[in-house]
This record gives C-alpha cells, structure tokens and sequence, in this order.
C-alpha cells in the first residue's frame, strides 16, 4: 500500500483506517487528518535535525496510535502501528496494521547514513574544537 498523505487522499486514508480497524476505536487513528498530524510532526523533527527538505526522501517514520496505559490495565489493546515514508514530494503512508500492545504513543524516526552524515556535517559547522 502507498497512499500520500495529502488533502486529496484524506477521505482514502480514512477509509483504509476503517477497514483496518474493524470495530477498534479507542486506541487508534480514525480519520486521514490524525495521520496529517503525525506527517506533519514527523516533519518538525526532520526540521529540527536540520536536515534540508531536499534531503528528506528516504527517511522512514513509525507511530504507534494511542498512550501510555494504566498499569492496572490487564490486557493489551489495539492500537495502529502506522509506517511512513518520505519521498521527494511529501510523506506516503506504506503500511497500517491493527496490533497488540501494552501502550501506545510510540514515534520513531529512522534514518539513512547518508541522511546522518548531513546532519553531523551541519551540527559540526556550529562549534569549534579546542585543544587542551
């Protein structure tokens, strides 16, 4: 499955969450707008890293809908384990799976070498190592 999260696709994404929740509603992503969200948060961290738009493609991000649980909570819930992808022209989601999991809230960045190299190249122009 590739489905780019844009405003054109939201009623698409919507609908594959759906299908994919069954009847799981309370721990999981329900509308193609939550996954904007997450797109865009994805992002900001890009941003933050400093890692240039031109860059970005390549790059693989994992959420896991829901929170953190109470741990008197006795079983596990359903929750979306989302996998995104950044190409040249935005984020594409590439996998959506309904799973198990004691809690939720889970975001992950996962990057290139390549992607690494550029951000350690632009954290080392911002200081200078002195000599003992």
């Amino acid at each position: 499955m590739k489905i780019p999260i844009t405003q054109k696709n939201e009623d698409k994404l919507t609908a594959t969450l759906k299908l994919v929740n069954k009847r799981a509603s309370s721990h999981t992503f329900t509308s193609g707008k939550e996954l904007f969200r997450v797109a865009e948060m994805a992002e900001a961290r890009l941003h933050g890293l400093n890692l240039p738009k031109s860059k970005r493609a390549g790059v693989t991000a994992i959420v896991v809908s829901g929170g953190k649980m109470p741990s008197a909570y006795k079983y596990q819930v359903k929750v979306n384990r989302v996998t995104l992808a950044r190409t040249s022209t935005g984020w594409t989601a590439t996998e959506i799976k309904l799973v198990d999991a004691w809690n939720g809230g889970c975001r992950t960045i996962m990057i290139l070498p390549a992607h690494e190299d550029i951000i350690l190249a632009g954290m080392r122009s911002q200081y200078i190592v002195a000599a003992r």
